[in-house]
């Protein structure tokens, strides 16, 4: 359904003028939707009317703020798809400035971090990216410090609900380490127990499994990698950057093996699992998201 999908997104696109809010959704949609197919040029087309008219036209930007759009997240991503392309055709200076000022709108994407360390254009670039990927990884570090200490100070209040909410948080962090490590450098064996951690307190989550998969390829144990991945794309079957990491995985294990099939990979026992849908109704209750006989026991009454 996706060249079907993006005929009707651009459909919406070029039938409606620029400021209405269902053309700019469309293009903020599709725009993600071709990052994921990594087609950087496709996206600055789609992102940069857009992000313009929000930068001459206050009224405008304000009528997309009330829809929950963000001007940084958008201008971040305009700059980060730009950069891409830009290094996609050797233009390095630009390419760098553009990346750059994507990660500088938006220091939360770590993937842009990821990108530029990738880009291995000169010595004193990749000094320079290193420096800021460990100075992520300090404010990681100094995120969890605050939220153990944050939640052993409030004892009060309802205790599973605070458990769940810290797990949460917690994992989140744990998660943003392991990517970043996971695909640059760094303690690649911390960045898998943390990994692991984060799948015990937030289980059943595709994107969690994905950051696990990247670790255990980070260390070397390409089944084990393999496995997790594959259970990944079982949660999201259509994702395509789930698929290409999955197909990665499957490379390298066969390049290292060399006349071995897929089916020949060795068992693992893996320390993760997918989470029960107990599992998840206990933990969605605990935040207060779901009724307390489950998550559709209202359709009963």
């Amino acid at each position: 359904m996706s060249d079907w999908a993006e005929d009707e997104y651009r459909k919406l696109i070029d039938e409606l003028p620029l400021h209405d809010v269902s053309s700019a959704t469309a293009r903020w949609e599709l725009a993600e939707h071709l990052s994921e197919l990594q087609q950087p040029a496709e996206v600055v087309a789609l992102l940069q009317p857009l992000v313009e008219r929000m930068e001459k036209d206050d009224d405008f930007r304000h009528k997309l703020m009330a829809h929950d759009f963000d001007y940084s997240a958008l201008r971040s991503h305009l700059d980060f798809q730009a950069g891409l392309d830009l290094a996609s055709r050797d233009d390095h200076t630009n390419a760098s400035e553009r990346l750059q000022s994507a990660f500088a709108m938006n220091p939360e994407n770590i993937d842009i971090l990821i990108a530029m360390y990738r880009m291995e254009w000169t010595d004193e670039w990749k000094e320079d990216v290193v420096g800021q990927i460990e100075t992520v990884l300090e404010e990681i570090d100094e995120d969890i410090e605050e939220t153990r200490q944050t939640f052993r100070e409030t004892g009060n209040g309802r205790p599973g609900r605070q458990t769940a909410i810290r797990d949460l948080l917690l994992a989140n962090f744990y998660n943003q380490y392991a990517w970043l490590v996971s695909n640059t450098e760094g303690d690649y064996d911390k960045a898998l127990q943390r990994s692991i951690e984060s799948l015990e307190m937030s289980p059943g989550s595709e994107a969690l499994l994905d950051t696990c998969g990247r670790c255990y390829y980070a260390v070397g144990n390409l089944p084990a990698a393999i496995l997790t991945q594959r259970k990944a794309v079982e949660l999201t079957p259509h994702s395509p950057p789930l698929r290409r990491q999955l197909q990665l995985f499957e490379d390298a294990w066969l390049d290292a093996n060399p006349g071995k099939a897929l089916k020949e990979l060795p068992k693992v026992d893996l320390p993760i699992a997918k989470a029960s849908s107990s599992e998840l109704t206990d933990r969605q209750r605990r935040l207060g998201v779901v009724p307390p006989d489950g998550p559709l026991s209202f359709l009963d009454r």
